[in-house]
């Protein structure tokens, strides 16, 4: 009927709706607080806010990636702006932002925005590939490889890195420099 979740001392969520918090839920928990998913709809994975992010954040956050992918980079920068303002350990919005001002050439917030998603996530493969496809948008073809080589070591055959790799390669071999091997 319902699924049970337990949080760690001092790390309450959100409460959506369809969840409910509940006192002393089972037989013998006098004391127990417990939150209750209470409806049966689930909503989809890709829609759904994550685990404690106010659902506001999440709508930001698909609206800055379908204005990005639609090539509306101020507003794709507006929506990402405003998510990280109201959530800022959310590293999909940092990466979409920095992504965002590279689109826009203003790559010193780039760079701040990489910097803040580096210190939540680490150096993922999608954080490097990025970051490599920064340096190629301002030109640093050296720092755009070894960005890259690094996203390539740690996800072999990502097609995203892979393809920021072949369009690398393009411009290698245009200035007569080695490519990176796919």
């Amino acid at each position: 009927m319902s699924d049970a979740v337990s949080f760690p001392k001092g790390d309450w969520p959100i409460l959506e709706p369809g969840w409910v918090w509940l006192c002393g839920a089972g037989p013998g928990d006098p004391g127990l607080l417990t939150l209750q998913r209470i409806e049966r709809v689930q909503p989809k994975l890709d829609e759904a806010p994550k685990f404690g992010q106010p659902q506001r954040t999440a709508e930001e956050i698909k609206q800055g990636k379908e204005h990005f992918v639609r090539g509306q980079f101020g507003l794709s920068e507006k929506y990402f702006r405003s998510a990280v303002e109201r959530y800022p350990k959310d590293p999909e919005a940092w990466l979409g932002l920095a992504a965002s001002y590279d689109q826009l050439a203003r790559f010193k917030l780039a760079d701040r925005s990489y910097k803040r998603a580096r210190a939540l996530i680490g150096e993922t493969p999608a954080l490097l590939n990025n970051m490599g496809y920064s340096q190629m948008l301002r030109g640093d073809l050296g720092k755009a490889k070894r960005y890259l080589v690094r996203a390539q070591q740690q996800a072999p055959g990502d097609v995203r890195i892979t393809s920021n790799i072949e369009e690398l390669n393009v411009r290698l071999e245009k200035i007569g420099r080695e490519p990176i091997p796919l």
